[in-house]
């Protein structure tokens, strides 16, 4: 506790991580008194852990106070922290924060309002809501009567549809997707000639969930509709509907001149190669286009088994780095200990996504075995090297290696050392909190600290 009060900010900041792992919600009142900080990080950290530790019915008012800080990061995480803790109870908090002028406070307060009225009674201020003049305010609203519809019935979202304002429409139409079958079939495709593009592109997706070959013809022209987003939705349902018929039409949408669009085609010519087999996907490798490579290497990492590493390792030739990481995923789901020094030479790729897919790999395959080499590891000179032998570490020691890593602490007050013994004490008890992003040895987005339960 007496660091707490170190004048160097980053011996207070790893205190308080340390604290947040061994005392879990009891850190609770500190958190709240550290919003006061001055040190921006330290106010970060303290928001995730409300966000992560915190329950309906906590006190907001720390947080609510942290809203009005002039900065648009600090005022998004205060947000966010507000979304996930909230109760009914602060419904009206929720619907202030959507008039907000930072677009991160509407969202996170449109985000809470949707998930405290899925499935409830309708909320009487909804009603007003869907006139207020700003979109977000109106758009929410929609949403939250959408989602209170879907448990009546779906005449009642068909009937949402006719109505004037798109952000109605809209939302019944994304709400409509969730819960239509096959019987809604003749509907769903009226949706597809509406004036909304929100409205076209649900109604693609719930074609590609529920469609078949018969509906292709209807797929094929919305491929030329001028919204990227409804090409884009059409792109991935023929991927889900086509064979290898349609792929001329998908080779010509990777000239397409949104990204987002030429993505989804290379994903959906993989998708359908990888219905023909292994073979046809390691013809796609050889694929000039650098999107259709990285797409094939990601279906291949998926289906392949060992008898494929020796193709595997071949990728890691590839220039394209996504293929590389594909190849590294595969290694790792395969566990693959023969590539163990292979993996560990990949740490030092070019491209930090293989180096994050790399470090990831190594501690999931590695064993008690590889302890040695390992810990010889933590003598590189590479930081990333490091932190992953750390992390291995702390995934694989007993007890006697947590106590070694929990000396290395006390000795310095480096980052990668913190995340360490966090890790090690949530490793010893389940229940304990690790707040670091490093501590989720899923490798999943980053948000707000996670749980190692």
């Amino acid at each position: 506790m007496n660091a707490l009060s170190h004048p160097y900010d980053k011996i207070r900041l790893n205190a308080f991580n340390l604290l947040v792992a061994l005392l879990g919600r009891d850190a609770l009142p500190l958190a709240r008194k550290l919003l006061k900080e001055p040190n921006f990080e330290i106010r970060c950290v303290a928001l995730r852990a409300i966000a992560q530790l915190g329950r309906p019915g906590d006190d907001l008012s720390e947080a609510l106070e942290v809203l009005k800080d002039p900065g648009f990061f600090l005022k998004g995480r205060a947000a966010m922290a507000i979304s996930r803790i909230a109760s009914r109870d602060d419904l009206f908090i929720l619907i202030e924060m959507l008039k907000d002028g930072d677009s991160s406070v509407r969202e996170a307060g449109g985000q809470a309002i949707v998930r405290l009225l899925a499935e409830k009674e309708e909320f009487p201020e909804l009603r007003r809501m869907l006139k207020d003049r700003k979109r977000i305010v109106r758009g929410t609203a929609a949403r939250a009567i959408a989602q209170v519809n879907s448990s009546e019935n779906l005449p009642s979202l068909w009937g949402m549809l006719k109505k004037h304002k798109y952000e109605i429409r809209r939302a019944a139409a994304q709400v409509i997707v969730k819960i239509a079958n096959r019987d809604d079939l003749p509907r769903l495709l009226e949706m597809l000639n509406d004036r909304d593009f929100g409205v076209r592109k649900a109604g693609v997706e719930a074609l590609g969930q529920l469609g078949n070959r018969d509906d292709l013809p209807r797929l094929l022209e919305m491929l030329n509709d001028h919204d990227f987003g409804v090409r884009k939705a059409s792109v991935e349902a023929l991927g889900q509907l086509g064979n290898r018929d349609d792929l001329p039409q998908l080779q010509e949408l990777l000239k397409d001149g949104n990204r987002q669009v030429k993505e989804a085609a290379a994903e959906a010519i993989s998708q359908i190669a990888s219905r023909d087999g292994l073979p046809r996907l390691q013809e796609l490798l050889k694929n000039s286009n650098r999107r259709v490579r990285q797409a094939a290497a990601k279906a291949i990492s998926q289906i392949a088994s060992r008898d494929d590493l020796p193709q595997i390792r071949k990728m890691l030739r590839d220039r394209n780095g996504s293929v590389r990481e594909a190849a590294v995923e595969a290694f790792a789901r395969l566990r693959s200990t023969d590539d163990l020094p292979r993996l560990q030479r990949l740490l030092r790729d070019r491209n930090p996504f293989v180096q994050g897919a790399t470090a990831k790999a190594i501690i999931q395959i590695a064993s008690r075995d590889d302890l040695p080499t390992i810990w010889a590891m933590l003598e590189d000179r590479d930081g990333l090297v490091r932190e992953t032998a750390i992390q291995a570490i702390a995934q694989l020691g007993n007890e006697d290696d947590l106590s070694r890593l929990a000396e290395m602490v006390a000795s310095s007050v480096l980052s990668d050392y913190a995340v360490a013994a966090a890790k090690a004490l949530a490793l010893l008890d389940r229940k304990l909190y690790c707040p670091f992003p490093q501590c989720n040895l899923d490798n999943e987005p980053y948000s707000w600290g996670h749980s190692v339960i």
